[in-house]
């Protein structure tokens, strides 16, 4: 991956945007991460395969530093009742766990083959009291109001996870991300958002069986796996909501109200136009929110050259 610095940032900060101690770097191709396995298979083995043409700013890599300086912060605190950053390997055959000593990389370690499929993940911290596994992540006050749930890929991360900690030898009896919001407002949360009094909240998620946690892992495998023998333009295109996609809509705006007065997602036709006099119609165009704004791999896929390039005519989907 190349780095640039548009802004002209000061170097120290630079080298600290641009620093990488991921503990999976350059790990062998049959260990996948979890944080892989739950992402769509086109993005991640395009990132993959075009890894050193990828540019970024280290100024985008912000929010990823803090949330590893959040992580540390956590980790220091964690008590003796507390397991934090344990990595594991779970052998896709025989779903046997298995963890490396601190230093020591899986490939280094006597259970490791090259001819088996690993999935490995790091969990945040474990409560030994009170058997909660917990995840911290930092993000926007949106992320919250507008599902006011927790990601489906989020729980199935932690539901992986689960099941490793279970697999060496200890309850999880609840799951749950602290969201710390980088963008909470004091003054707004008084009126748009009371319910975020404070810039963090911990949501719950669903536990998942052992049954249904293993066949999730060996069905993403398999997906990801098939999908890495076929060429960039043949990897199916990641799904919708995997996109974030936001469909078009048409707003009913009135004079200079900037607010509408009723959005509808189709065009309306003139019965429903009748009953707002006075209104125009303005259509909101959607958008694939990741694509645009938050996949590195873009630049490779061809969905985004059809659809959002500047050199290619849009395309309906």
């Amino acid at each position: 991956m190349k780095f640039t610095n548009k802004y002209g940032l000061p170097e120290p900060l630079v080298r600290a945007l641009a620093g990488d101690d991921y503990d999976l770097l350059n790990a062998p191709e049959n260990i996948i991460s979890v944080t892989t396995l739950i992402a769509p298979p086109k993005q991640k083995i395009l990132e993959m395969r075009h890894d050193s043409e990828i540019e970024i700013d280290v100024s985008e890599r912000l929010w990823m530093v803090m949330g590893t300086a959040c992580h540390y912060v956590v980790d220091k605190a964690a008590g003796d009742d507390h397991l934090n950053e344990e990595r594991w390997y779970i052998e896709v055959s025989t779903m046997k766990v298995f963890t490396a000593p601190v230093g020591k990389k899986a490939q280094e370690c006597e259970w490791y083959k090259t001819t088996e499929i690993y999935v490995s993940g790091k969990f945040d911290l474990y409560d030994n009291r009170t058997n909660r596994l917990s995840d911290y992540k930092i993000t926007s006050v949106w992320s919250w109001l507008i599902e006011k749930k927790m990601k489906p890929e989020h729980e199935a991360q932690l539901n992986i996870n689960a099941l490793a900690i279970r697999m060496i030898g200890f309850r999880v009896k609840k799951i749950s991300i602290m969201m710390m919001f980088r963008d909470w407002s004091k003054t707004k949360a008084k009126n748009d958002y009371p319910d975020l009094p404070v810039p963090m909240k911990e949501i719950e998620g669903s536990i998942w069986t052992d049954t249904g946690i293993t066949a999730y892992i060996k069905a993403r495998v398999e997906l990801h796996y098939q999908q890495r023998k076929v060429s960039d333009d043949d990897i199916p295109e990641c799904m919708p909501e995997e996109r974030w996609m936001k469909p078009t809509t048409y707003a009913m705006m009135k004079g200079s109200n900037k607010r509408a007065t009723k959005v509808f997602d189709s065009k309306p036709n003139a019965e429903q136009l009748a009953q707002f006099p006075g209104c125009t119609v303005v259509e909101r165009p959607g958008i694939d929110t990741k694509c645009v704004d938050y996949c590195n791999a873009a630049p490779f896929c061809n969905y985004w050259k059809a659809v959002y390039s500047v050199t290619s005519e849009p395309v309906a989907e």
